[in-house]
């Protein structure tokens, strides 16, 4: 007769807090959040908003369409790069004199 298996239970995490969104206000005093994980590692941040409520309306955004979100890699933006030597200064037209006033 085999034995059976043990399943494998994850044990709980002692000591880590649950994931959280904190609020908080900039230095422009607009309002913020940031979501930490388990560990205290801050992994997602908020737009600023210039109302509590609509701040809160961004938390809840993210908890609703997180969880559905699609994951796409995009390609890096390739900026111009901008020479090193000197410019050049530009000539400054004048306006000719017609000799008529």
């Amino acid at each position: 007769m085999p034995a059976m298996e043990t399943p494998i239970t994850e044990k709980p995490d002692v000591g880590l807090a649950k994931p959280k969104f904190e609020l908080y206000k900039d230095k422009s005093e607009k309002f913020r959040f940031r979501l930490k994980a388990r560990n205290g590692e801050i992994i997602a941040t908020g737009e600023a908003y210039n109302s509590k409520e609509g701040c809160l309306n961004g938390i809840e955004s993210m908890k609703r369409n997180a969880p559905t979100a699609a994951i796409v890699e995009v390609e890096p933006v390739v900026t111009r790069v901008r020479s090193t030597k000197p410019r050049t200064p530009r000539t400054t037209r004048t306006k000719k004199k017609t000799g008529m006033q």
